[in-house]
């Protein structure tokens, strides 16, 4: 996926910068200079056509969505857990997000699309970090007690999201921002 750049709309909430996404393939060419004994390659990315950046990034969208649903289903785990007996949760619960997204498709002209993407600023949310990765189910060893609360509790949700799934589906790769 192409990083295109950055826009100054408030259109995620809180966020006022907005990442502009498309896919794109990449065609290289080599180029032998006079005289040379090597040659020089040279990388361009191109953009997908529309249709290709629609499906494309319709997928994108989907996965968030889903993500963002399976994440909803562990608070809502917790809570009612929480609600039937009748308790004050013993530790804090991380409050944790997916980024906002939404698709974007020009109107006139070649009908580009692109994936508008909430800019996470390290300013205000912190250095970014790897809480979980796909090639483990043990989180990170981190140092500061705050990560490693938030590493445990989202690798407990990976285990909610397992069971409540009857073994479809988790979410096997959070990394992001410090959380609020």
């Amino acid at each position: 996926m192409a990083y295109l750049g950055i826009a100054s709309e408030n259109l995620f909430g809180q966020s006022t910068r907005v990442c502009i996404k498309q896919t794109f393939y990449t065609k290289s060419r080599d180029i032998q200079e006079l005289g040379a004994a090597e040659s020089i390659t040279l990388k361009q990315n191109i953009p997908h056509d529309p249709t290709r950046q629609a499906k494309g990034l319709t997928m994108e969208i989907t996965c968030l969505v889903w993500a963002r649903a399976l994440l909803d289903l562990v608070y809502d785990f917790v809570y009612k857990r929480l609600k039937d007996w009748d308790a004050e949760p013993p530790f804090s619960i991380p409050v944790m997000r997916f980024v906002n997204a939404a698709l974007a498709i020009e109107q006139n002209g070649e009908g580009q699309v692109y994936l508008l993407e909430e800019v996470v600023e390290e300013a205000s949310e912190g250095k970014f970090r790897k809480f979980m990765n796909n090639n483990s189910a043990m989180p990170p060893l981190f140092k500061d007690q705050g990560d490693k609360h938030r590493a445990e509790f989202l690798a407990f949700t990976q285990h909610v999201q397992y069971w409540k799934t009857k073994k479809n589906a988790f979410v096997s790769d959070y990394q992001g921002e410090r959380f609020p």
